[in-house]
């Protein structure tokens, strides 16, 4: 039996009727991460009209396809079995609430290195690795499971590819990270013990004010020497010992002390209820 709350109910509702992408994993869990968006490559002409037409066609097709599949949910109280211990029978079907699950927690992979398979490969292996040193002490699971107590979901909805940098797709997702940044205001995303903004410089580049959105203010940052692309700051609530941090991109050249450092200021967070500085 699955408890959805009040607040993932009206998430669902908002993300059905406006036409937002909601998420994958647990809406229970712990931890929210906002990466910046999916990976999708056009057959279109890039930068022509089709192209675009493209783009917000599959947009809308994945946000109401994932809104519907939690609503189906929602309707028979659906939820995962975390407990099996044959960890690729745990699933009989995928479902938003565990997109991810049958996935080995490895890179051994058909996909090119440069394909979308592998860079959505390397996103989740970060995040398993933040869920198996804040959870599980480190250890290694053979298939991915931080859906257990993780929420995925992304900053702009337009899936596209984050390299390029025509005017027209700033603009459009100038346009979609507007109206998530309204959306992430709903309590269901401020409810979160830590919301992780796996996002580089996305809200420098589209105005996304992290203060506001989540009611939180900087206290803290953290950059190692030579690691330029491995980064946090922390933001804490007000009135709460809640926290989120915006850090550099979780994609390569992501370096392992930034999963690491992440995963030591969570875990101590979640074992004494407040972080060291």
């Amino acid at each position: 039996m699955m408890e959805y709350t009040s607040d993932f109910l009206e998430a669902v509702y908002v993300a059905k009727t406006e036409n937002l992408f909601l998420g994958y994993g647990n809406p229970n869990g712990k931890i929210l991460i906002i990466d910046m968006e999916q990976n999708y490559s056009s057959s279109e002409i890039l930068d022509s009209e089709k192209y675009y037409e493209d783009l917000l066609k599959n947009r809308t097709e994945i946000n109401q396809n994932n809104a519907d599949s939690w609503l189906k949910n929602i309707g028979r109280d659906w939820a995962a079995n975390w407990n099996l211990e044959d960890e690729s029978k745990k699933i009989g079907h995928q479902t938003p609430f565990n997109y991810f699950s049958k996935q080995k927690n490895s890179r051994e992979t058909g996909a090119e290195e440069t394909s979308i398979e592998m860079n959505l490969l390397n996103a989740c292996l970060q995040y398993q690795k933040i869920y198996e040193n804040i959870f599980l002490d480190g250890k290694k699971q053979d298939y991915m499971n931080f859906e257990k107590e993780i929420f995925i979901t992304y900053m702009n909805d337009l899936p596209s590819n984050k390299a390029f940098n025509y005017t027209n797709l700033n603009r459009l997702k100038q346009e979609f990270i507007d109206l998530r940044q309204e959306f992430f205001s709903l309590r269901f995303f401020r409810n979160f013990s830590v919301v992780i903004l796996a996002t580089d410089s996305y809200p420098h580049k589209y105005n996304f004010d992290i203060q506001k959105t989540f009611l939180s203010h900087w206290c803290a940052c953290w950059q190692p020497e030579k690691h330029v692309n491995s980064w946090w700051h922390r933001y804490k609530y007000f009135r709460s010992e809640k926290s989120n941090f915006h850090t550099s991109a979780f994609n390569p050249p992501i370096s392992d002390n930034l999963v690491e450092s992440l995963g030591k200021e969570i875990k101590f967070f979640f074992e004494n209820g407040y972080y060291e500085c």
